[in-house]
């Protein structure tokens, strides 16, 4: 046990300037990088929400939707029954190219598949302004499609109907293109 010595002051003062302490928090926060990673997960949350907003409202537009793939799906349909045809399986030929055509005109005219039938095609064809001929000529490749389909011991060739239901979509497909830029 030794005395307590004072040194001449009971109290030493705080060093104010020492080269070797600063503040770490002065690095980071209000630097540009600490803005930037503050407001990431802001704009990532707006453009989801953009994104998002974008894809609802697409998604409520179906019949712009069914427009757009109905020669696509008439295609793949149309690849389907000529695959049929080289098999040699006339009555799922037949029933492919069914499937395309009136899948193609309920798609692409908006008629419900209840709905469908050579009546409400001529009107809607009607509706759209296209050439009495080019509807007539449609008319007549349904019924024939359909007379096939359902009177087997017809003289039809299949090669034939599938250029004709082939050229019978193109066909569409291009009337639709010239009424609408007029």
């Amino acid at each position: 046990k030794k005395n307590v010595t004072i040194l001449g002051d009971d109290i030493r003062f705080i060093q104010t300037k020492n080269p070797t302490l600063r503040t770490k928090a002065s690095d980071f926060f209000l630097s540009p990088l600490y803005y930037f990673l503050l407001f990431i997960p802001l704009i990532g949350f707006v453009l989801f929400y953009i994104l998002l907003r974008k894809q609802i409202e697409n998604k409520k537009n179906l019949a712009m939707i069914k427009d757009k793939k109905a020669s696509k799906l008439a295609r793949k349909r149309l690849q389907k029954a000529e695959k049929y045809l080289k098999s040699g399986d006339k009555e799922q030929f037949y029933i492919a190219i069914s499937q395309a055509l009136w899948g193609y005109i309920s798609d692409k005219f908006y008629i419900p598949l209840m709905e469908l039938s050579l009546d409400t095609t001529r009107c809607k064809l009607e509706e759209k302004s296209l050439n009495a001929e080019f509807i007539d000529e449609c008319m007549n490749v349904l019924t024939q499609c359909e007379y096939a389909r359902f009177a087997p011991a017809t003289a039809i060739n299949g090669k034939q109907m599938y250029e004709t239901t082939f050229q019978f979509i193109s066909k569409i497909e291009n009337e639709l293109k010239k009424n609408n830029s007029c």
